[in-house]
């Protein structure tokens, strides 16, 4: 068994350093063949991992540390590879960002599918949508000012997701009575604000000299009361 393993590792030093092939799955495991590897060579091992791995690091600096504190040189530290590896999946620290907000996004338009599934009218629908991003926001605040309160909020506007998301406001609102005498897009970015306005108050300290720690619920019922007409 150890006369097959060393036979193994030699070939894949050979293979390695002649760069007739990347290193074999199997052999990428082994902790002494790694060694041999380098910097650069294990970078380009496993090229999608690696850009998985810097979104799953890059999500949880932005969630801990928010996104102003979030460096592309400390990410590559962190993953163990070489400070240029990043660059080869995304140009700058601002297409990272864009990237986890992208995810962000993905997660939160799962969020609203589940909070109207089971909700049989539009009001209840509305609700639905209303809540979740109101919990969603409140429960991860560095990720959502990411998504919501950023420089980048335009360009994070038109990607895929973001625009599902706000679709599927519309399409809430346009099934409520109230919206039939109404513009559905002005109707819905005007609940947006609004509730993007009440979220980031809130996470700013605004509502604090209140002093109801409830009032974020009661100003949240007040909004779907007035956009559902009930």
């Amino acid at each position: 068994m150890r006369a097959v393993l060393t036979k193994q590792r030699k070939c894949s030093r050979i293979a390695l350093r002649s760069g007739v092939c990347d290193a074999p799955s199997a052999l990428v495991s082994d902790p002494l063949v790694m060694q041999l590897i380098p910097m650069e060579a294990k970078t380009a091992v496993r090229p999608r991992s690696l850009r998985s791995t810097l979104l799953e690091l890059a999500r949880r600096a932005v969630e801990t540390e928010g996104h102003e504190a979030l460096s592309l040189r400390a990410l590559a530290a962190e993953a163990g590879v070489a400070p240029s590896a990043p660059y080869r999946h995304f140009p700058d620290r601002a297409a990272l960002l864009q990237a986890v907000a992208e995810i962000c996004f993905e997660e939160l338009l799962e969020r609203y599918a589940d909070a109207i599934r089971d909700q049989e009218t539009p009001a209840d629908q509305l609700a639905g949508l209303i809540r979740s991003l109101v919990e969603f926001g409140l429960r991860n605040p560095n990720l959502f000012q990411l998504m919501f309160g950023s420089e980048r909020l335009n360009r994070f506007a038109s990607s895929e997701s973001a625009s599902a998301a706000s679709d599927l406001f519309e399409a809430v609102l346009e099934a409520l009575p109230a919206s039939r005498s109404r513009s559905t897009r002005i109707h819905a970015l005007s609940l947006a604000s609004a509730l993007r306005g009440v979220i980031l108050a809130e996470l700013g300290g605004f509502l604090e000299p209140f002093g109801d720690p409830q009032l974020v619920e009661h100003i949240v019922n007040d909004i779907i009361m007035r956009y559902s007409d009930r």
